[in-house]
Formats: structure tokens, C-alpha cells, sequence
């Protein structure tokens, strides 16, 4: 995944940018999202937190949470 996620971050680097500075432009709340949020969306919430001084291990974690939330639907696609 690692691989995966730099390559992401190294091709969409600009729009990964952006995303970032429409968060930190924003007036009120904000929502990330898309149907799974561990890739892209998991990427820009992460640099984010990151950013922000959140532990590592922390975001990690929190990660972690997203690849279990979605491993049930992975297994329905695969039916």
C-alpha cells in the first residue's frame, strides 16, 4: 500500500494540494469523502491530520479503522 499510496500522492501531488487548501480556506465545517475513504480521501484527511500534529500512530490507527470498515464490501464485489 505504501507503494501505492506515494505513487498517488507523486502522480496527484498538485491535486492533493489543492484539496488541502480548500480545507484550510474553508468558513465552517467540512466533509471528506468518497465510498470507501482510505485511498484519496484517506491520503488528504491523513496529511492533514499530519499537519496538524496529530501522533502518527495515531493516523495509522485511524487508517486501520477504514481498511476494516470496508474489507465486508471488498468481499461483496467479489461475489
Amino acid at each position: 500500500m505504501r507503494e501505492g499510496y506515494l505513487a498517488l500522492i507523486e502522480h496527484f501531488g498538485r491535486r492533493f494540494a489543492e484539496a488541502i487548501a480548500a480545507v484550510g480556506d474553508a468558513n465552517g465545517p467540512v466533509v471528506i469523502h468518497c465510498q470507501g475513504g482510505r485511498d484519496r480521501t484517506g491520503l488528504v484527511v491523513a496529511l492533514i491530520l499530519q499537519m496538524v500534529g496529530v501522533d502518527p500512530e495515531l493516523i495509522a490507527s485511524d487508517h486501520g479503522e477504514s481498511d476494516a470498515n470496508w474489507a465486508p464490501k471488498l468481499g461483496n464485489v467479489a461475489e
